[in-house]
């Protein structure tokens, strides 16, 4: 698709020049929100979203930028740093490039909560410290039990008000919490300005995946 085709796309100039194209008010998810499906073994997208694979990538790792870069992006909103502890509620596949990416930005802890045996046995394999099953172990607890007042980075992807809520609570004071999930209500929002949190120290992050803020 060229330029000048009726499809919807980023037209905002000045996102354009920060190259923070989420933000832009037109934008939409290839294959979410355009005509054409984005499992299909074929799409149409803009040529200016475009870019080539190099040489010696296959399709199969090709399929793996998008989840590797929202995890990517998450840790890095979250200015994880040496030395920090993290717990991460929800180990699909960002959840899991989350705990991969948090791994080799050097968290000596990353506890991830996940009811699925198979994905807490992935995270061991990719970078985890230790995993929990929710459904059996406290996740706040067990986040707590194992730091001074709570990790430092907590990461949500899970998805429901509940993981939310327990993200901001295995979180200490001054620590960060990123909420990368959708499909949740907005009432958890509240909990990070209310007086269990410090006004001045907590570091709420948003990985926007609906372009809502």
């Amino acid at each position: 698709m060229r330029r000048g085709s009726p499809e919807r796309s980023v037209s905002r100039l000045h996102v354009l020049r920060a190259g923070v194209y989420r933000r832009c008010p037109d934008a939409v998810a290839i294959g979410l929100q355009t005509a054409t499906g984005g499992f299909g073994e074929h799409a149409v997208v803009p040529e200016q979203q475009v870019h080539r694979l190099p040489d010696g990538v296959s399709l199969s790792s090709a399929a793996l930028v998008e989840p590797l870069a929202v995890g990517l992006h998450a840790v890095r909103r979250s200015r994880l740093r040496a030395g920090d502890t993290v717990a991460i509620f929800g180990a699909g596949t960002i959840g899991l490039s989350v705990a991969w990416a948090a791994d080799r930005a050097g968290a000596t802890a990353v506890l991830v909560s996940e009811p699925s045996r198979h994905r807490r046995r992935t995270a061991l394999d990719i970078g985890a410290d230790e995993t929990i099953d929710p459904r059996e172990i406290d996740p706040v607890e067990s986040a707590r039990s194992r730091t001074v007042d709570g990790v430092d980075v907590a990461f949500e992807f899970a998805g429901i008000s509940e993981t939310v809520y327990a993200a901001i609570r295995s979180t200490r004071r001054g620590g960060a919490v990123v909420v990368g999930s959708d499909g949740y209500d907005r009432g958890p929002r509240s909990q990070l300005r209310d007086r269990n949190s410090h006004p001045r120290r907590r570091r709420p992050r948003e990985c926007d995946p609906r372009n809502r803020l």
